[in-house]
């Protein structure tokens, strides 16, 4: 995590990129965003994406499980499965403030910016059920934050709050329209059913 931490404070001195970053978290339990992660062609085409003013990193903490709790012999009790995250999460789900406070909800792009001792921060998730299916759902994220960014004026790409306020205003936007679309997928379909 120190070693992130670095690259984040260097990458906020840099005046030519905006202050706002993306990450891509995983665990080596999504193996198609692992092998998309891993491609140095995919690599490529996402930096082709981003272009040079939106900076994305890749972070893959231990993968958590989940654990049933043991009773002792002679006792009763409900089997609710329980998150165990390993130690060595700790700071990156402190430091992000993951929904849930753990990795359970991994992978997700993750879009973030510091203002003063503050994390404001935008989580989209990825699907990955092949690996073109994973590289599509990266692909689209990346694009919906290459079109908020080239939307922005240059003198305002130094400003955190700003630029948090647009891709999150352009997000909200982006969820209710897949929405609707879906709603009106149900419509169809259920429309379909009726003679």
């Amino acid at each position: 995590m120190e070693d992130f931490e670095r690259i984040v404070t260097a990458l906020e001195h840099d005046k030519s990129i905006a202050s706002i970053f993306g990450v891509i978290l995983y665990t080596d339990s999504h193996p198609y965003i692992k092998k998309v992660m891993r491609d140095e062609d995919y690599w490529n085409a996402f930096n082709e994406i981003t272009g040079e003013k939106f900076t994305v990193l890749s972070v893959k903490p231990k993968a958590g499980r989940l654990n049933t709790p043991s009773f002792p012999p002679g006792s009763l009790g409900h089997m609710v499965p329980i998150w165990k995250e390993p130690r060595d999460n700790y700071k990156l789900v402190d430091a992000f403030e993951l929904q849930d406070k753990d990795t359970s909800q991994l992978p997700l792009l993750l879009i973030f910016t510091r203002v003063k001792d503050d994390v404001l921060k935008i989580e989209i998730s990825i699907t990955e059920q092949s690996v073109d299916s994973a590289y599509n759902s990266i692909k689209d994220s990346l694009e919906f934050c290459s079109k908020v960014i080239a939307g922005i004026l240059p003198e305002n790409l130094n400003n955190p709050e700003g630029l948090y306020a647009s891709f999150s205003l352009q997000n909200d936007h982006r969820v209710r329209i897949n929405k609707i679309k879906n709603c009106l997928k149900l419509y169809t379909f259920i429309k379909g059913l009726i003679p």
